[in-house]
């Protein structure tokens, strides 16, 4: 009889582990996944280039970005680079950051591995599309005015 209870327990006894918010290539992103992400920064920076995006999509996107990284790896990157990473992450955080763990159940390895998607996604991105350098406006400006174009000369008139 006690076999038979325990089988039909009514659905109220069970627990929400996590949400699913999306699929990418089969692997899950979830609710956990977001609230990480946003805290440390890796989403939903306003001075992103597709900050226009909402958190959840930006995630959703760098996921994306990552299938494409393990097509077609950069090198490993340096544990020094990872180490940085890890600094500006746990800094974005700030005092927040043991409560995050306990409430995520984010540890260091997974952080480290954050990281390291990072430094990896940042280095594809270079290595694919190259780097962009900001020119301050008045270096164009100068530039612009050693090159200018010298006018034609002037019509001779008969």
């Amino acid at each position: 009889m006690a076999l038979a209870c325990a089988w039909l327990s009514p659905l109220s006894a069970q627990q929400l582990l996590d949400r699913v918010i999306a699929r990418v290539n089969g692997s899950p992103i979830t609710l956990t996944d977001l609230a990480i992400a946003t805290a440390l920064g890796v989403v939903g920076d306003p001075a992103a280039p597709d900050a226009a995006a909402s958190p959840d999509q930006q995630l959703i996107d760098r996921a994306i970005m990552m299938a494409e990284v393990a097509r077609f790896p950069p090198p490993e990157p340096p544990p020094a680079e990872i180490d940085k990473q890890v600094a500006t992450y746990r800094a974005h955080v700030g005092g927040r950051l043991a409560d995050l763990m306990r409430s995520t159940g984010l540890d260091d390895e997974r952080l480290r591995q954050i990281a390291r998607d990072t430094v990896r996604l940042q280095a594809y991105l270079g290595q694919r599309f190259g780097t962009s350098a900001i020119v301050p406006e008045d270096d164009v400006r100068q530039y612009y005015e050693s090159h200018a174009p010298t006018p034609p000369p002037a019509p001779v008139q008969k």
